[in-house]
């Protein structure tokens, strides 16, 4: 089971808390949410590409997380152009009310950078935290540790499954399967695809259960444990750096 998207190595991304991953991603959640100007969220998709590059996560993680990125941007970017209505004193192009402006562009661009910047904010917290330590920070944060391990393994399980749904797509199109575009049609030639999927998901989670019980999870009413997490003068530090961009990018928007 591919349970794990951590990228294990000695960097300096990797040695922060993870309750300081955490207040960055959150960090990096509200400034994506914030900013209006595409090429502000340009700027703020290339830091997120160049933290994980510099914390040694492998140039292909970047190309396999823009795999299922790209088709989201394109639809995003071709969607989000159209205005309904009078629209913008400038206009490019118009169809009875459907118009193309450049105001309608740039806030489609900007939609699809924040999507991507989202997507990627999330995944540098999943390559370079462990899954022991997303749980144990979860725990530091307040979470039961049920919840906290629930949490951690939700966020593991949806690119995995994604995966095995993108593998067993494949195994069936070299079958022969096509998928028509009536929809009612489509969702009937997915069985053959969602079914095995189904199966697979169950057994994944009949094994996790069986491994989870093999080491005495939830005997204890009180659980220990060996890892013991502390902030260090780097922690507060990037907080305190990311807090400070973050209020920059406030007062750039309110003027």
């Amino acid at each position: 089971m591919m349970l794990d998207l951590y990228v294990r190595a000695d960097a300096w991304y990797h040695r922060f808390d993870p309750r300081t991953k955490f207040g960055l991603t959150l960090l990096f959640v509200v400034a994506a949410a914030l900013i209006r100007n595409p090429l502000a969220m340009f700027a703020l998709l290339a830091l997120l590409h160049i933290l994980p590059l510099s914390s040694r996560v492998p140039p292909a993680r970047l190309l396999a997380a823009w795999r299922p990125l790209w088709p989201i941007t394109l639809v995003i970017l071709v969607l989000g152009s159209f205005t309904w209505g009078a629209g913008a004193a400038s206009v490019w192009w118009r169809w009875g009310q459907v118009s193309v402006g450049p105001a309608s562009v740039l806030q489609a661009v900007t939609m699809a950078l924040r999507v991507d910047a989202l997507a990627f904010a999330f995944s540098l917290l999943l390559w370079t935290t462990e899954q022991g330590e997303l749980v144990a920070g979860l725990t530091r944060l307040g979470l039961p540790h049920s919840a906290s391990l629930t949490l951690a393994m939700s966020m593991q399980f949806v690119p995995t499954f994604g995966r095995i749904f993108g593998e067993i797509m494949e195994a069936q199109e070299s079958r022969g399967l096509v998928i028509p575009r009536n929809p009612l049609r489509a969702a009937r030639a997915y069985l053959p695809v969602l079914i095995p999927l189904i199966i697979t998901a169950l057994r994944t989670v009949d094994h996790l259960a069986m491994a989870l019980a093999a080491r005495g999870y939830g005997a204890a009413s009180r659980r220990t444990s060996r890892r013991q997490l502390r902030m260090r003068r780097a922690d507060a530090l990037a907080l305190a750096g990311g807090t400070v961009v973050l209020l920059v990018v406030l007062l750039a928007r309110g003027l």
